[in-house]
């Protein structure tokens, strides 16, 4: 029984980020944990364990900054490997924002750019809306021009219809929609989603988590050690979600991991 995991930033492994030691010394005094702490800590390993399934990173193809789409091209591909069993198996699966989307970079080279099914792990366009793309037309064209409540629409109506087919064919699947939760699902007058749950936990448990226990430690640190620029709790300026690959450190993971699994037990 394994759980292949596709999503975004927050279904990927726990790490340190490339500026982890940036912001840890300018900003945290060095109270963060480092990699050998939160490593193996993410939630996602976290609920499917618990759930009784086998966690492995061979079988989590999230991807940072990724759009649905790549989303979508992940759990086909899934469905059409030989190694996942339809019958034991089981899929989790993280939408991200709609507005991002895949576009035709000119700067990576064509052959880049050529869509092959079984190249599953790497977004054969970029993704805009997830970064800076560094081209203002395009920024300005994502941001301005595109009707983001429709495309909103057809992530979530091409999800829920993905589900129906995994329910349909008593295929074991997980649903988190934690960045759509408390705001976006409300928005789309006339239309109801049947198989999405819009009730599922926010992201901002584990945030609010990590922020909460780190202002405290931050706080502690200068009270202990008066004189050594108290007042300089710049925490809010560096936001520790940018420091981990899942937004997440150890406390947040398992604050967010525990929201999931009780929210799941409230179901059954």
């Amino acid at each position: 029984m394994k759980a292949w995991i596709v999503g975004d930033s927050f279904g990927t492994p726990c790490l340190t980020t490339d500026i982890w030691a940036e912001g840890n010394t300018n900003h945290y005094n060095g109270i963060l944990p480092e990699d050998n702490i939160v490593q193996g800590t993410e939630w996602v390993k976290q609920v499917v364990t618990n759930l009784g399934y086998e966690y492995s990173i061979l079988f989590n193809l999230s991807h940072p900054g990724c759009s649905n789409d790549y989303i979508l091209h992940n759990v086909d591909w899934i469905l059409n490997n030989d190694s996942f069993d339809k019958e034991k198996d089981m899929i989790m699966i993280i939408p991200t924002n709609s507005s991002r989307f895949m576009y035709r970079s000119e700067q990576r080279g064509i052959n880049k750019n050529i869509f092959k099914f079984v190249n599953n792990r790497t977004p054969h366009m970029s993704t805009a809306g997830s970064h800076i793309t560094g081209d203002q037309v395009l920024d300005e064209f994502q941001a301005m021009y595109r009707d983001h409540d429709f495309e909103f629409y057809k992530s979530v109506s091409a999800y829920d219809k993905l589900l129906a087919f995994l329910t349909l064919y008593d295929i074991d699947y997980m649903f988190c929609p934690g960045f759509w939760v408390g705001h976006q699902l409300s928005v789309i007058p006339g239309y109801q989603p049947q198989f999405i749950d819009i009730e599922f936990p926010d992201y901002g448990i584990g945030m609010n988590a990590d922020i909460k226990h780190f202002q405290q430690m931050h706080d502690r640190f200068f009270y202990m050690n008066k004189g050594m620029g108290e007042g300089d709790n710049i925490y809010w300026d560096q936001p520790i979600s940018d420091l981990y690959s899942n937004h997440f450190t150890d406390i947040g993971n398992d604050a967010y991991a525990k929201a999931v699994l009780d929210y799941i037990e409230s179901k059954r």
